[in-house]
């Protein structure tokens, strides 16, 4: 019923231009018959046969430009006519937007699987060919990984890079740059140096965490709190130590505030003002409060770390090992010379504000979805404390031991399937023609990575809805689910990555090991209900913390 209503609403637009041309050349029919044909002042009298010859041309001439119309907008608005994928009506101007599940866009995604096959094209309101089955995907960021490695340009992120349509930084930078950049960022995260950098940071933090923890329970068995203002500070502060080199103290309002503008940012670009601008940049013109903050938010952000920037080439030292990611990066620079234009400041600006915007809210919101579930599932909470006390005892934890906790490991991925943080995947952008299981897919085609339709599938996953971390246990194993891609798949994978799981798995051990999370006396439980937005945010809860008997 409802696809029914939605069709005949998309073509009473064409419907009503249509009589509008009808009746137009009804008028000109009767023009013909009481006063002939006119034309630069003079008057033709065709006579009789004239007149049913011109009559049936014009007729003619005007249901072809109705049928047209109808034909092009039906086109335009389903794409079930020419090259793209096909897939669920659309409504003019909105497109999709107004069908899908803002809360739960999966299980929207999952309805149009069912209908179309796990590649059919969307659009909101722009057509977006959504890939929505792990072997699809697996073919076309993995197999055929290069054809999909562009990035959609648009008005609200070109206006950072002086316009350049190939972007810039990490998320959304494209072609030679983007290459370039990969194969430093690689070289960073991932070696060895690399990851030795980030567990010294992560370790610090937590153990930070802790004191301010035991400092505000004091003498108490016990306090109250909000566990968002305690992980937003731990998490904040390793990506501020491994991007610049220093972090805020537990407390300090520079943070509170360097978090709000960021906060801001982000919640303006997922805005409806914002996104409709960029699908219609023309509207930029109008005074819209939310495209102004979000310009002006955005030059603050790429300003202060222009500034970083200045301040660690002042003490730029190019001996020993890089301490930060700005240094490296500036050594990077200094080694390149004058051979690679590629490496530039701003693109270094860029490149850290993306790795605090990606790296901050994620991270934040997967543990505080994971304490929710827990306060849901005791049991779970329980059985992570027996494993940590057992691998770790009074020792801090380090991710060297991951392996020997499976149940914790399973509990983080269990988090971050159920969460879903992210539901709406960053877009690719292909760059040369391809084809994904039979359906061509032009060069510039937009895609939307849809893993949230893998993560609720219930013959990958029974009982999708249920949080059980035991479906990445056997035989007391942790067991990795292919289906499972929280961090993406393929060349565009996050590259933070591997930070993101050593602050999972040693800020929940450190928490767990020194701390038992209860819900709040007087009260129900954390709610479960998802948000609407690019990322997936429990809502706000208190939750009681105390302490264990054994602690480090």
């Amino acid at each position: 019923m409802k696809q029914k209503v939605l069709t005949v609403l998309m073509l009473a637009i064409p419907s009503f231009l249509a009589f509008g041309i009808l009746s137009r050349a009804a008028k000109t029919v009767q023009s013909f018959n009481s006063n002939g044909f006119q034309m630069f002042g003079l008057k033709f009298d065709f006579g009789v046969y004239g007149y049913i010859i011109m009559t049936s041309f014009v007729c003619t001439f005007y249901a072809l430009g109705t049928l047209w119309i109808i034909y092009k907008c039906y086109k335009f608005y389903t794409g079930c006519f020419g090259d793209l994928p096909p897939g669920p009506f659309a409504l003019p101007l909105l497109g999709n937007t107004l069908q899908i599940d803002t809360r739960h866009p999966a299980r929207t995604m999952s309805k149009w699987k069912a209908e179309f096959g796990s590649v059919f094209t969307v659009r909101l309101p722009q057509p977006m060919i959504v890939l929505a089955d792990h072997s699809v995907l697996k073919e076309a960021l993995i197999t055929k990984g290069q054809s999909f490695t562009g990035r959609p340009t648009g008005y609200v992120w070109s206006m950072f890079t002086h316009n350049d349509q190939n972007g810039d930084g990490i998320i959304l930078c494209q072609g030679e740059r983007w290459e370039q950049l990969r194969e430093f960022s690689h070289k960073m995260f991932r070696s060895a140096m690399g990851e030795k950098l980030m567990e010294s940071k992560v370790l610090v933090q937590t153990q930070n965490m802790i004191e301010y923890m035991d400092g505000l329970i004091g003498d108490h068995d016990h306090i109250t709190v909000d566990m968002e203002l305690i992980i937003s500070q731990v998490v904040g502060n390793i990506i501020q130590d491994f991007v610049l080199g220093h972090y805020f103290a537990i407390g300090d309002r520079r943070f509170f505030e360097f978090k709000s503008l960021i906060d801001q940012i982000l919640a303006d670009v997922a805005s409806k003002p914002v996104q409709l601008v960029n699908a219609y940049p023309i509207l930029a013109k109008l005074p819209i409060p939310a495209i102004k903050r979000y310009r002006e938010n955005g030059f603050r952000l790429q300003r202060y770390f222009l500034d970083a920037i200045e301040t660690h080439k002042k003490t730029l030292n190019l001996d020993g090992e890089s301490v930060d990611f700005i240094e490296s990066y500036l050594r990077e620079m200094v080694t390149t010379k004058k051979g690679n234009a590629h490496f530039n400041e701003l693109s270094l600006a860029l490149a850290a504000g993306d790795l605090w915007t990606g790296g901050m809210e994620t991270t934040v919101t997967t543990l505080r979805w994971a304490i929710v579930y827990m306060l849901h599932n005791p049991h779970v909470q329980e059985r992570c404390y027996q494993e940590v006390e057992k691998v770790f005892g009074s020792e801090v934890p380090t991710y060297s031991a991951h392996k020997q906790a499976p149940y914790v490991e399973a509990t983080i991925s269990e988090t971050l399937r159920l969460a879903n943080v992210l539901p709406w995947a960053i877009p690719h952008r292909t760059t040369t023609d391809v084809k994904i299981q039979n359906h061509f897919i032009p060069a510039g085609s937009v895609i939307l990575p849809q893993y949230g339709t893998l993560q609720f599938d219930p013959t990958v996953f029974p009982e999708p809805e249920k949080f059980n971390p035991d479906r990445f246990i056997q035989d007391g194993c942790y067991v990795k689910k292919a289906e499972l891609n929280p961090f993406g798949m393929g060349k565009r994978s996050c590259l933070g990555e591997k930070l993101a799981r050593y602050e999972l798995f040693l800020i929940l051990t450190t928490l767990l090991q020194n701390y038992e999370f209860i819900k709040e006396e007087g009260k129900g439980l954390p709610s479960c209900d998802r948000s609407e937005g690019m990322t997936n945010v429990p809502k706000h809860y208190n939750v009681i913390v105390r302490k264990r008997v054994h602690k480090v």
